[in-house]
């Protein structure tokens, strides 16, 4: 899991989890270990709302066996109210932090990590309320370097709460150099093709967006793409997401011959791991001659758009939505061509 392996990861927690419970028992701090790495595969495949209910589910039987106070409990309850941020569950994630259990000062930062309050300003830091988490969060990492020098996982859970702090309260010249300081990390602790590494620079590439650097946004976004599409393939959520973001910005800037070279990226991703007959396939060429429709290479457009309505006829039907999609932006590119 941690070389970013989530699906081999997925399959050897499954595979373990029924042995643990088995020799442990379902109650045993062993095995509720092996479920909570389980849940973060879940996550790491893209699965977030399945990953959402495994923590839910452990952490209530965290809660029971060890207590709400215990370090465990807290290490889940934490990843639980990092993820409903990212889902934008942000009242779930309130009450989770409000219904939380004590947990007992101490001179060790570990368990100062997983107090309360640092939990509840992650959830209002989701809330949108970011500059109530700024300095909190920069004391933080000041505290973690400390303890646990520049190159460690919890150095760079804290940079990137600190970064994404800042970035929500539009301070974004110092998100900015925290994103940067953060990929350097990424790229040593976890290495460069680690998803997190991905979706690290992913997010840089949104905060220069935000600050107006389009051209770096861009630069950086279409980095990024080519590498999530070769590691991760084109199916996963930060694959699609960093797509989309790049688009945007492509089409908004009037570059679509740049969006075309984006989605035929696309297609070939997913004909290198489908098969042609796919929907998905089809979808990406749908996608791709509607940008070379916008880019005024009718031509191309046109041709790919007869090809693709036939083979939508033979697969997916006469009738089917995808097929009179494709019909009708066919005869909106034969407009526009003035043909």
């Amino acid at each position: 899991l941690q070389r970013g392996e989530a699906k081999d990861a997925l399959n050897r927690y499954s595979a373990l989890l029924p042995a643990f419970e088995r020799a442990f028992g379902v109650h045993d701090p062993r095995t509720m270990l092996v479920r909570y790495g389980r849940a973060k595969a879940i996550v790491g495949v893209g699965n977030l709302e399945d990953g959402v209910g495994e923590l839910k589910a452990l952490l209530r039987v965290q809660s029971a066996v060890l207590g709400s106070g215990h370090p465990d409990s807290w290490v889940t309850r934490s990843k639980l109210v990092e993820l409903l941020n990212r889902l934008g569950r942000t009242e779930e994630s309130l009450a989770l932090c409000n219904d939380g259990g004590g947990v007992s000062e101490s001179d060790s930062l570990v368990q100062d990590l997983l107090s309360a309050g640092l939990l509840r300003v992650a959830a209002l830091m989701g809330d949108k309320r970011a500059s109530a988490a700024v300095d909190v969060y920069r004391e933080l990492l000041s505290g973690v370097e400390q303890e646990f020098g520049f190159d460690h996982e919890n150095v760079l859970a804290a940079r990137s709460n600190l970064a994404a702090a800042l970035r929500r309260d539009s301070r974004l010249g110092e998100a900015i150099a925290e994103y940067r300081l953060l990929v350097r990390g990424g790229e040593w602790v976890l290495g460069p093709d680690h998803p997190d590494t991905l979706a690290i620079r992913g997010n840089l590439a949104g905060a220069l967006r935000e600050s107006g650097r389009v051209e770096e946004a861009i630069e950086v976004f279409q980095a990024v793409l080519s590498d999530c599409l070769r590691v991760l393939g084109p199916n996963h959520p930060t694959t699609l997401k960093t797509r989309d973001d790049l688009v945007k910005m492509l089409n908004a800037t009037g570059r679509f011959d740049e969006t075309a070279s984006v989605y035929q990226s696309v297609v070939e991703a997913r004909l290198s791991s489908s098969d042609p007959d796919d929907p998905d396939v089809l979808d990406a060429r749908d996608d791709l001659a509607w940008a070379l429709g916008r880019a005024k290479r009718f031509d191309e457009a046109l041709a790919d758009y007869l090809k693709l309505i036939a083979e939508y006829e033979r697969v997916m039907g006469v009738d089917d939505p995808d097929t009179l999609t494709a019909r009708n932006n066919y005869i909106c590119t034969l407009k526009n061509s003035g043909k």
